[in-house]
């Protein structure tokens, strides 16, 4: 018999219906269980072979077995007395306070949370029952009032900046944020020093839109300025403001820094000590936190088209040579250490070429070396011109003119006659002087001087009818030339090595020790003396103020060579070569031959006189 139909046997068996043997064999293995009804726990117990039924307790469910707290997971039985109830969470309400490390702000934080009461969920039988609990209803917190927040900030130091509207929205909305403001301090700011110049020595010129012609040497400005302009300005310190913070501590700034204007040579304080002038003209410069002005500018190298043009209100050193036709114009002293070649330097003071001029212009004193030759050349003319007048009067007052029934009409016929053979140098006189007056600078001199040369050129000459139209006209050049001489400052000299085919002029001396000079036009309101060990002076001209000291004066090529001096001056040669011109006022007297040992000079009566011994070569001499 298999065990399918022993099973069907036994199901036909009838028990009775208290049978143990029933109970036993039907439940043994059936597992308690545990339920929630009613807010307590239903506890079933397990068969024989069943399980225990278990408890866990869930968030904020409080349980109680046997008078015990139970918090996690726990075996019961229909025995155990068991107490199971919710737990509420409390409400409350929170305020924080958070002060920033600088104390310039205050931020308060408040918070709100509700009370929550809970209920217990039923559950079926279970053999492991969790008990859950949830929020059945809420209850909010007693808000804050303004002031309670007030009188928190202030238990905690907070007593300065509040803002109250703040404050309120906090104690009603709950959240966070800044309630409470200082005042930063404001720093002060040191005391500082503005330079009023470019600090670099040369700087772009601002370029003339409406300029004609551009000189491309004529690009950079030296840096200088004049007595009287401002250099520096010292811009005082400014205290800073005291802040505050929120607990009403005062925050004291940092004390600003100030500074000490420091002048050096050539720049002076102003009164209030609040800027630096100059007091002398040159190029500005600090130095070691000293600002001055240098008299001077020392150019190391040459001065070349690379450079430009050099303008300087002082004294001027160039280290190298000058060429390229730039122009160097200087207020002060120059000094050349190297050679002049194509080029023009002016010097308000003496000017000194260590090295060669050659093709170049030098003028010592400025403007003043021009004004000097204008001065002597106007001098000159206007002696000759009143020597004409004197020639003129004596005639008309000689009795055999008198006697001749001629009238003063014939001054003209006579300026004529006297020009043509007597004073034919007075026209060239005049065309000098005009060559003199090219610079626009004088202008106003050249107009009257032409005016002048037109009244004895041509026929004018025979539209003076008294000889007195001939001494006002020697009156006014000798009037220009007073108020000409009045206008030159202090003489200032020039001095070189050697010339050649250059323009030297020099309101004072000009000196050469070298060689001398070769095919130059030279002009000098005082002396002028070339000497050394050949000291010659070959072609063209010269003009002096003053004596003249020459070694080899003239050409030995014949080419004429001139020079004319002051009727004040003398003038002495070692050697004249023919045809050299030797002029004084309106006497010239021209060398036939060579000569030595040459001095010449203007007696008292107005006479050029000439002194000199015949020049003879070696062999001649020795046959003499």
């Amino acid at each position: 018999m298999n065990y399918e139909n022993l099973k069907n046997l036994l199901d036909l068996i009838e028990f009775p219906e208290n049978s143990n043997y029933m109970r036993f064999g039907r439940h043994d293995d059936a597992n308690g269980t545990a339920a929630l009804r009613d807010g307590e726990i239903k506890v079933t117990d397990p068969g024989p072979l069943g399980k225990a039924a278990t408890l866990i307790p869930g968030a904020n469910v409080v349980l109680f077995v046997n008078g015990q707290l139970i918090r996690d997971r726990i075996t019961v039985t229909s025995k155990d007395e068991i107490e199971v109830y919710p737990e509420n969470t409390p409400g409350e309400r929170c305020v924080s306070l958070s002060i920033s490390e600088s104390k310039l702000s205050a931020r308060l934080k408040v918070t709100y949370t509700p009370k929550t009461v809970y209920r217990l969920l039923e559950a079926d039988p279970d053999n492991c029952l969790t008990i859950h609990a949830v929020p059945a209803s809420f209850e909010a917190p007693e808000r804050y009032t303004t002031n309670e927040l007030l009188e928190y900030l202030r238990d905690n130091g907070v007593v300065y900046g509040i803002d109250e509207e703040t404050v309120t929205m906090l104690a009603n909305e709950a959240g966070d944020a800044i309630v409470a403001r200082g005042i930063p301090p404001v720093p002060g700011t040191d005391a500082r020093i503005e330079l009023l110049f470019p600090t670099e020595v040369f700087r772009a010129k601002k370029k003339n839109q409406n300029a004609l012609k551009l000189d491309i040497l004529d690009q950079f400005d030296l840096v200088q300025v004049k007595p009287g302009d401002v250099l520096a300005k010292k811009i005082p310190l400014r205290p800073g403001r005291p802040g505050i913070t929120v607990t009403g501590e005062a925050i004291v700034p940092s004390k600003p820094k100030d500074v000490t204007l420091l002048t050096g040579d050539g720049a002076e304080l102003t009164p209030d000590g609040l800027a630096v002038v100059a007091t002398k003209a040159g190029l500005p410069r600090i130095k070691n936190k000293y600002i001055g002005v240098l008299p001077f500018y020392t150019h190391h190298g040459d001065l070349d088209p690379k450079h430009g043009h050099l303008s300087f209100n002082g004294h001027v050193v160039v280290t190298g040579n000058v060429y390229g036709h730039v122009r160097l114009v200087a207020s002060g002293d120059v000094v050349v250490l190297g050679s002049v070649s194509d080029a023009e330097v002016t010097a308000g003071g003496t000017l000194t070429v260590k090295g060669s001029v050659i093709s170049a212009i030098l003028k010592a004193g400025g403007q003043d070396a021009v004004l000097s030759a204008l001065v002597t050349k106007l001098m000159i003319l206007a002696g000759e011109i009143r020597l004409l007048a004197g020639a003129i009067n004596q005639v008309l007052t000689n009795p055999s003119f008198i006697k001749s029934g001629l009238d003063k009409s014939a001054t003209g016929h006579l300026t004529r006659l006297l020009l043509d053979n007597k004073f034919a140098n007075i026209p060239k006189q005049f065309e000098e002087l005009l060559a003199l007056c090219r610079e626009p600078a004088y202008e106003q001199i050249r107009l009257i001087v032409y005016a002048c040369f037109r009244r004895f050129s041509g026929l004018n000459t025979l539209k003076f009818q008294d000889p007195q139209e001939i001494r006002s006209i020697e009156a006014l050049l000798f009037t220009k030339a007073k108020a000409l001489s009045a206008e030159i400052n202090a003489p200032a000299n020039l001095n070189i090595t050697y010339a050649q085919n250059s323009v030297l002029q020099a309101s004072g001396k000009i000196l050469c020790i070298g060689r001398g000079c070769y095919d130059c036009e030279v002009y000098a309101g005082d002396d002028v003396k070339i000497i050394g060990q050949e000291g010659y002076f070959r072609g063209k001209r010269i003009i002096a103020g003053g004596n003249v000291d020459i070694s080899d004066l003239g050409c030995p090529s014949g080419q004429e060579t001139i020079v004319e001096f002051s009727q004040k001056a003398k003038l002495r040669a070692d050697i004249v070569r023919i045809n050299t011109v030797i002029k004084s006022g309106r006497q010239t007297m021209r060398i036939d031959e060579d000569q030595r040992l040459l001095k010449a000079w203007v007696d008292y009566k107005g006479k050029l006189n000439v002194s000199a011994l015949r020049l003879y070569t070696d062999e001649q001499s020795r046959w003499a």
